[in-house]
């Protein structure tokens, strides 16, 4: 895109330096030099801020004060004295809305002054930049052309060359800013500052965040505050014709749990983001055109960062999940391959308790780990003879019947009763069978018992059947111990396969915190009797 202004445009930079991966945009502006009301700030002097920090902490007595300060009673009342006559104090001592937001930015208002200063409006739009200047600070320009510009940003000694791009700009001078839209632009970059501080002073002291100071959008001569004490709008005056100006601003690639549009707008004027260039931004990216090819490169490449950043990441958690799996159950577990894998997607799940997709995956794991393990119980506590004889035959019989031989009509009863796996169940302990793991039917059943090449296809009802069955008729299955553990595990089970099966979203009204809680003692439940079972399977 070709800038529009005069070849000897002043291009002017305000912005810092910013670490990674980022791409410049030369913004067009019109500089309207103005008089303007400056409201001053001087700092909270040690003595003020100690007084205001114990009246937040409740202690507004002089004579406290002095026990806890060694100051002298008198310089202690005389600090709160002047205090509440300037509103950091009430009549009563506590400290007032001002008060805690001069504590907070270290700061106290003055009486307001006039001084000549520099607002900006958009050629695109007319409309104003919420901030204001008090020079034009040029920038160090090493190369010009028309569509770019190549700054240097920094000090001497550790110089940042950014490649700006130019974006287009109607030529044509604009009317004078209105006085009502001055003021609103000093309101807004003076409230922009003290925000800042406040974010800095918050950071540095760890204090709780603050409420969100994400700058409005201004639509100004409308946006005045009415609580404030305006000055006289006569004397704000317009000093000579606007000046075509460029402005330096940056956009940075996001991290990788940032939100919004995958950029930051940094303040082209240096103070914290920008709404204003933000939309702007979105405006030049629609246009496509250089800018947004630009952009998407931007994207694209720190999108790259991310996944192989991502990936380093998730190798160290692993790794870190089979430490901490380890010790909870010992190197052995290292020998299941399969079972250590499951165990380490739920560890990863319980990394990440704010995300309600890692119960999901947490659900998901621990279904797996009992469907294993109902499989290897089937397999090594094998049901009873006469038990499982007659249901291998009578399977084999409809088999051989289905490929059309012929032989004496066989009465198929539907199967075994769900009614039969209830009572299985309920024999070793289980205090609720839920109807929806009663359904494996006699012919599924009997083709488990009777051919182990069909084994590996099995459907987990049937396999839960041959178990309980099995359980019932053995005292020493390891089935009897697990539910004595936990009487609810049929139930349990069944929720656990209705959410991973979509029938259900949640657990009920209990945290995803706790959720992946309930998850991780299930799959701790099945991962103990695993680990006395031989690997025998690959089926995770």
């Amino acid at each position: 895109m070709a800038g529009s202004f005069p070849a000897d445009t002043r291009f002017l930079a305000y912005c810092s330096q910013k670490k990674g991966r980022r791409m410049g945009v030369s913004i067009p502006a019109w500089a309207h030099r103005v008089t303007a009301p400056l409201i001053p700030r001087r700092g909270l002097d040690l003595f003020q801020r100690v007084i205001l920090g114990l009246s937040q902490a409740g202690v507004r007595r002089p004579d406290r004060i002095s026990a806890l300060t060694q100051l002298h009673p008198r310089l202690c009342a005389y600090i709160i004295d002047q205090s509440k006559h300037a509103g950091l104090l009430d009549r009563h001592g506590e400290i007032t809305q001002h008060g805690a937001e001069a504590l907070r930015t270290g700061t106290v208002d003055e009486d307001t002054e006039w001084s000549v200063r520099y607002v900006f409006s958009d050629p695109r739009t007319g409309r104003l930049w919420p901030r204001t200047a008090e020079r034009l600070t040029d920038a160090y320009v090493l190369h010009r052309a028309r569509d770019h510009v190549v700054i240097e940003l920094g000090t001497a000694g550790v110089p940042d060359r950014v490649r700006a791009l130019r974006m287009n700009a109607d030529p044509r001078r604009p009317a004078p800013p209105a006085a009502d839209q001055v003021l609103e632009v000093v309101r807004r970059d003076r409230q922009a500052g003290l925000n800042a501080r406040a974010q800095e002073f918050a950071r540095v002291h760890n204090l709780a965040p603050l409420a969100d100071l994400e700058e409005e959008q201004a639509t100004y001569g409308t946006r005045l505050a009415a609580d404030e004490e305006l000055p006289e709008l006569s004397r704000v005056t317009s000093i000579g014709d606007p000046e075509p100006v460029e402005i330096v601003g940056l956009i940075q690639a996001a991290s990788a749990d940032g939100t919004g549009q995958g950029w930051i707008a940094h303040d082209p004027f240096g103070v914290g983001t920008n709404a204003m260039f933000s939309e702007m931004i979105i405006l030049w990216s629609a246009e496509g055109g250089a800018f947004a090819s630009q952009l998407d490169e931007l994207m694209a490449e720190q999108g790259s960062r991310i996944r192989s950043s991502h990936g380093k990441s998730m190798e160290r958690a692993r790794a870190q999940a089979e430490t901490e799996l380890i010790k909870e159950f010992g190197p052995g577990v290292r020998r299941d391959p399969g079972v250590l894998g499951k165990l380490k997607d739920l560890q990863l799940a319980a990394y990440e308790p704010g995300r309600e997709k890692s119960v999901g995956v947490a659900m998901a794991a621990s279904f797996a780990l009992f469907e294993e393990l109902f499989f290897r119980l089937a397999v090594a506590y094998p049901m009873p003879q006469d038990q499982a004889g007659p249901l291998a035959d009578r399977a084999a019989q409809r088999r051989h019947r289905s490929r059309g031989r012929t032989g004496p009509p066989l009465y198929w009863p539907r199967g075994i009763a769900a009614d039969t796996i209830r009572k299985a169940a309920e024999e070793i302990g289980e205090s609720e069978v839920p109807i929806a793991l009663t359904g494996a039917s006699s012919d599924d059943i009997g083709r488990f018992v009777g051919d182990a090449r069909s084994r590996k296809g099995a459907s987990f009802r049937t396999v839960l059947a041959v178990c309980l069955l099995s359980a019932a008729r053995r005292g020493d299955h390891p089935l009897r111990a697990t539910v004595a553990d936990r009487p609810s595990l049929l139930a349990d089970l069944n929720t656990l396969r209705q959410i991973r099966n979509g029938q259900q979203h949640r657990l009920g009204s209990g945290s995803v915190a706790d959720d992946l809680q309930w998850c991780r003692d299930l799959a701790a439940l099945a991962t103990r009797q695993l680990l006395t079972l031989p690997p025998a399977t690959d089926r995770i």
